[in-house]
């Protein structure tokens, strides 16, 4: 079962942090359990961010399996990337209004 991650990286990292987001998702990817790396690529220039597509496969079992390691993979990616210095785009809360006097 392929799992498909669509990470949005900030405009603003370095490309020389962006050249190792390959070698670190694939990092990500071997440690969890009955997954193997395909690719991280970045693939599009988005209006607010870079769109990295992060593909892994899950060699065993069937949907539960593929949920489990998405979600692990999103948190070891979430801790990887915040490691490394590398920031996913996010947007701005909405402004605050001012309740009625």
């Amino acid at each position: 079962r392929r799992v498909i991650l669509k990470l949005p990286i900030q405009y603003g990292n370095q490309a020389e942090k962006l050249e190792q987001l390959p070698a670190l998702l694939k990092t990500v990817a071997e440690s969890v359990k009955d997954c193997r790396f395909d690719h991280a690529l970045l693939t599009e220039f988005a209006t607010n961010s870079l769109v990295l597509e992060f593909v892994v496969y899950v060699t065993k079992g069937a949907a539960e399996a593929r949920n489990r390691a998405r979600h692990e993979l999103i948190v070891k990616t979430m801790r990887s990337l915040a490691e490394n210095g590398i920031e996913l785009y996010y947007p701005a809360p909405p402004p605050e209004e001012e309740e009625a006097a």
